[in-house]
């Protein structure tokens, strides 16, 4: 119980027991009003939970006294599960545009502060600043999670806003992609592409696509491709083999219709090897592609073609196929690993089918 007493020179003074049973100031006010309020609000926030829930949140707000910004983003890039990519990435973030706040204070991070930062930013880069607050809004979070404050300072209007792409995405014609397919320079290389455009693969995916990772069931007679493993470049140009994005490793079944090909384009690979890769960097079969060799091929085959999209939209090729074969959302999420439905709906695109969709509305006459 928080009790007030006044001192020699007329201030008033609040002292509590803490959780660890000692006794404490919470400082001097110059009206008695003031102390009593102090002395609430320090009793409220161990109110009604049991005395070892009281002296656990008591140690981390004591911890949170010496722990700065930078030593909580450290231990919360640790802490998680993130592929190695993305812990560098959050890493830059830090070192790069959250200088600023890594020797403060957890604690002492003010929302004015933060909303300082974001503007300071500037707006030639809203991508850029977006990402780096997602991360602050991160470490934030985190602290309000372990008990270091009570509040995300983080609170930037329109702060994740979905911003306006880079480049309109363009999604590919079928026979645009049968065109690149078939540029493609050998076996290996035009497999991927055919299984890419047919499972919605990302590139770390796809380069890291190995023999045994495409399997023949019989009882369903047709190919299944394993997705289960994805490969990442670090700065450094070290590879990493990590598990895909959103840890979405699944199965996905391919078109009957690609059996012979695929068939024929196994048996041309010259290895039975489980482990080799079907799009390596070297004949061996052990070295990866990079994703930059992949881009400059690829940029290579669309330009023949005519069209001006990305690797990337691939993905979205598949999606909108998928729903205009009539698909569910659900069934569209699953076969291209998407964490969510809204992640879904990102790579979803028109298919012309305006004049179609409108005649098949009621007339209402």
């Amino acid at each position: 119980m928080a009790t007030i007493r006044k001192l020699p020179s007329g201030w008033y003074q609040t002292r509590v027991f803490n959780p660890m049973g000692k006794q404490e100031s919470l400082g001097t006010f110059r009206r008695k009003a003031d102390a009593e309020e102090a002395g609430r609000k320090y009793e409220d926030q161990y109110r009604g939970v049991s005395h070892a829930e009281n002296l656990a949140k008591f140690k981390a707000l004591e911890k949170a006294k010496v722990t700065t910004f930078g030593e909580l983003a450290k231990r919360y890039v640790e802490n998680r599960q993130l592929a190695p990519r993305t812990k560098e990435l959050y890493t830059s973030y830090q070192a790069n545009y959250l200088v600023g706040f890594m020797d403060r204070l957890i604690r002492s991070i003010t929302q004015e502060e933060i909303e300082d930062w974001w503007k300071s930013f500037g707006e030639d880069t809203p991508a850029q600043r977006q990402k780096v607050y997602g991360h602050l809004h991160s470490v934030m979070k985190y602290a309000v999670e372990l008990d270091y404050i009570t509040r995300n300072p983080c609170r930037i209007p329109r702060g994740f806003a979905r911003l306006e792409p880079k480049y309109e995405k363009l999604l590919p014609t079928e026979e645009q992609v049968r065109q690149i397919i078939a540029l493609t320079e050998y076996g290996g290389e035009r497999l991927a592409y055919i299984i890419a455009f047919n499972a919605g693969l990302r590139k770390g995916e796809m380069l890291e696509l190995r023999r045994k990772d495409l399997v023949f069931d019989n009882e369903r007679g047709r190919y299944l491709v394993k997705i289960e493993r994805s490969v990442s470049w670090l700065a450094n140009g070290e590879v990493k083999v990590v598990s895909p994005k959103a840890n979405s490793r699944r199965i996905v079944p391919l078109s009957k219709a690609l059996n012979e090909d695929i068939k024929a384009l196994l048996a041309n690979l010259g290895t039975i090897d489980a482990e080799a890769l079907i799009y390596p960097a070297d004949r061996v079969r052990n070295t990866h592609l990079t994703i930059h060799a992949n881009n400059l091929r690829f940029d290579r085959y669309r330009k023949a073609v005519g069209y001006k999209g990305k690797f990337h939209d691939a993905r979205a090729f598949v999606n909108s196929n998928l729903l205009k074969s009539g698909a569910t959302l659900k069934e569209a999420q699953d076969r291209l690993g998407h964490k969510t439905l809204q992640a879904n709906a990102f790579y979803q695109r028109g298919l012309g089918r305006e004049d179609e969709l409108a005649d098949n509305l009621p007339s209402l006459k």
